[in-house]
């Protein structure tokens, strides 16, 4: 289930990646029958092509903005839609509370997975400076994959000043 959260940490922040404005027949076939097929209520649908190949429909559904993301297969990714922070699970309120009790929570959203697993993206700010967080149902945090940090290659040959050289010997 892990890898499910984490690969849906990464969709969310790719639908705040940029992306170009797409019109209708740019948008392949599979692609617009699945947003039609998920979301039949779907209105105003305003389409772009991510980064990374995806499209991402943003659209009103039922009266709720929302975001979809599909693959040029027409495979729906996951989906975002906008949430109340006071709709929050108590679990997710509560570790806001201890964790960033500092700062200011400026949005909330719900993401769902293709299998229904659900996550909680909260956009946090603090003295002009915000970024988002995503939260489990039960409040703990995905954590984002950190970047490796390259390790340089150790010389073979280490030369010592000769007044160390001689302390070591």
């Amino acid at each position: 289930m892990d890898k499910y959260l984490l690969l849906l940490a990464l969709v969310a922040l790719s639908f705040s990646a940029p992306a170009q404005a797409l019109t209708l027949d740019k948008v392949p076939a599979p692609v617009q029958a699945t947003l039609h097929t998920k979301f039949p209520a779907a209105k105003s649908v305003a389409w772009e092509k991510t980064d990374q190949g995806q499209y991402a429909a943003s659209f009103s559904h039922r009266g709720k903005p929302v975001k979809a993301l599909i693959s040029p297969a027409g495979v729906l990714t996951a989906t975002k839609s906008s949430l109340s922070p006071g709709k929050l699970p108590a679990q997710v309120r509560a570790t806001l509370a201890l964790e960033y009790r500092d700062y200011q929570i400026t949005g909330a959203s719900l993401l769902t997975s293709p299998t229904g697993v659900k996550s909680y993206q909260v956009e946090v700010s603090m003295e002009g400076t915000s970024h988002p967080v995503i939260f489990r149902a039960d409040g703990s945090r995905v954590k984002k994959p950190r970047a490796r940090k390259q390790r340089l290659p150790m010389p073979q040959v280490l030369f010592l000043p000769s007044s160390l050289a001689r302390f070591c010997s």
